[in-house]
């Protein structure tokens, strides 16, 4: 098992716990609601934090796991296996492209946060670069994980050019 196999196993146990977690969290905000009438304050805003944790920490184990989260199942199916091996290098050079300008632009985003000492306008006043910060985290941990299935597609067709 790869090194970058562990981090994707740790990435998706994270994945489960915030989800768990953000279940819990909407569970106990309607109940709050519906029995006591009252809202939990936190609740809808850490639930949404969750939920982009969950997007940008998600994407990198579903790349990994089914590598098909760029593709159209239905035409990738109809090309032979050859030319399936050079697309696959094709959907990782895109998503490559996308993952590290979404990483730059993400990055950008998050230190001028820090850097200006952005809170939430809610009565958490949570400092927005601790939420925010995962973001550039699962959109560097994406851009790893398709460079490594990129060199992994590479790799595969030089064995079958042999």
């Amino acid at each position: 098992m790869s090194v970058l196999d562990v981090i994707i196993q740790l990435t998706q146990a994270i994945c489960s716990v915030v989800l768990v977690g953000m279940l819990v969290t909407v569970l106990a905000n309607v109940i709050a609601r519906s029995v006591f009438s009252i809202s939990l304050g936190f609740g809808d805003e850490y639930a949404a934090y969750a939920l982009v944790a969950l997007a940008f920490l998600g994407a990198p184990v579903a790349y990994r796991k089914k590598r098909s989260m760029m593709q159209v199942t239905m035409l990738y199916e109809r090309w032979s296996a050859s030319v399936r091996s050079y697309l696959d290098v094709l959907w990782h050079l895109i998503g490559l492209a996308f993952s590290s300008t979404l990483l730059f632009y993400l990055g950008v985003h998050w230190l001028s946060t820090f850097d200006k000492g952005t809170i939430s306008t809610t009565s958490t006043n949570t400092p927005l670069w601790m939420p925010q910060l995962l973001m550039p985290l699962g959109s560097a941990l994406l851009a790893v994980v398709v460079f490594a299935c990129l060199i992994e597609s590479i790799r595969g067709i030089a064995r079958r050019q042999k």
